[in-house]
């Protein structure tokens, strides 16, 4: 049986990915959430994930399209990357909670 490896990096003010962090696994999941301050924190970490083994990071939407990209930049490409989305519909909320 193969045990998938899969990431979660959160993006925001003050991160550490060294305080900040959590890992859960079973006998078919090992997954990792990482807090970062910034995009050069983020790709340091998805390049330590990558030697790790993980083959699939997930971002917050605070990374958006470009910051997506420099992951997958970073990680030449290699690993499965996505973003969080939210409705449009849903703006203000997400303005609420976020500024």
């Amino acid at each position: 049986m193969r045990i998938v490896k899969f990431a979660y990096i959160l993006m925001g003010k003050n991160f550490s990915q060294a305080e900040n962090s959590a890992h859960i696994f079973n006998a078919y999941n090992d997954a990792t959430v990482i807090g970062v301050d910034n995009i050069k924190e983020a790709c340091q970490a998805a390049l330590q994930l990558k030697a790790k083994g993980y083959e699939c990071i997930e971002l917050c939407g605070a990374f958006g399209a470009d910051g997506a990209k420099a992951i997958l930049k970073a990680t030449d490409n290699e690993l499965a990357i996505g973003y969080s989305v939210h409705f449009s519909s849903q703006d203000k909320l997400f303005d609420q909670v976020f500024s």
